[in-house]
């Protein structure tokens, strides 16, 4: 199936071999013409008489080292290109929120380490053993959630290390045109 652009949109479809013949106005066009599992085509016509010369499309499958280039480059984006939109988009949402939890959970303990050297500040710079048990507290619970960001960078890390893994055999092996 297929559009037609000019000056207006003629949508067309045909079946894999079959002649179809159409009478177009004088002009420019663009043919776009898709077929599942093959890339898409996009030509440019000009009709000067009323019966074009037949116009043969030759559709070809994604090549197999591009899908994995794009790949390499970022988990999904060769499975989107080879038609496997479903999985493309899934690969591509879990490492894009992998790494932005990733990201996440190091500005966070980065802003925690500050929060308990100025604890650590206090606690050593006060007198009163009040102060210093509240402090003591303060701190503790600041390294709790040192720990806790510690632990969300290495579950992160992993989900995009595992999902750009997964990526890549899923396409060196599972590729779906050979």
């Amino acid at each position: 199936s297929g559009l037609l652009r000019g000056d207006g949109l003629i949508p067309f479809k045909f079946q894999a071999n079959q002649d179809k013949h159409m009478a177009i106005p004088f002009g420019k066009y663009t043919l776009s013409a898709t077929a599942q599992g093959y890339l898409p085509i996009s030509q440019k016509l000009t009709s000067f008489k009323k019966n074009l010369d037949p116009i043969t499309l030759n559709f070809q499958h994604p090549d197999k080292k591009v899908a994995l280039k794009r790949s390499l480059l970022f988990p999904g984006s060769g499975q989107i290109y080879s038609q496997q939109y479903q999985k493309g988009v899934i690969l591509g949402l879990i490492t894009g929120a992998g790494i932005f939890r990733l990201i996440n959970s190091v500005v966070q303990y980065n802003k925690e380490i500050e929060n308990y050297n100025i604890l650590k500040e206090g606690y050593q710079a006060a007198y009163l053993s009040v102060d210093r048990e509240q402090f003591s507290i303060q701190m503790n619970e600041s390294r709790d959630d040192l720990k806790n960001f510690r632990v969300q960078f290495q579950v992160a890390a992993s989900v995009i290390s595992l999902t750009y893994s997964w990526n890549i055999i899923d396409i060196t092996r599972f590729y779906p045109y050979e």
